[in-house]
């Protein structure tokens, strides 16, 4: 399939015309140089995937008609959900404060420890 792309007066633009042309306003957009069209248009897919939309509404957008590549696009974003989320538990398992015996444990007077290995020695 061949899509040609109209300009102001008509005139249809090449496939590398066209390539030049999305690449310029890329650039103009803030996105780095040399952004092709076809990683404009998966970069989209991606940001569908990464707000949350289904694939059925991502490929309401894109007109796909097959399900599979774009899937991909959504098992993507759910894994690094899912690695965000795994991380945010881990980092509130860190700020539980765990009974950890205090440094001075052990050095008072009235150490139930040093008395039983006070009652087990021989006298001298």
């Amino acid at each position: 399939m061949r899509i040609q792309c109209l300009i102001l007066y008509g005139r249809a633009r090449s496939e590398k015309a066209f390539s030049a042309w999305i690449s310029e306003a890329a650039f103009a957009a803030g996105l780095p140089p040399k952004s092709s069209p076809d990683g404009v248009r998966k970069a989209a897919y991606r940001r569908l995937a990464q707000a949350g939309c289904s694939a059925l509404e991502i490929m309401s957008i894109t007109g796909h008609t097959d399900i599979r590549e774009i899937e991909r696009y959504c098992r993507e974003a759910a894994r690094k959900k899912l690695a965000v989320a795994a991380m945010t538990k881990l980092e509130v398992g860190f700020d539980i404060r765990l009974p950890n015996p205090p440094d001075e444990l052990g050095n008072s007077e009235d150490n139930s420890l040093k008395s039983l290995l006070a009652d087990e020695r021989p006298e001298t």
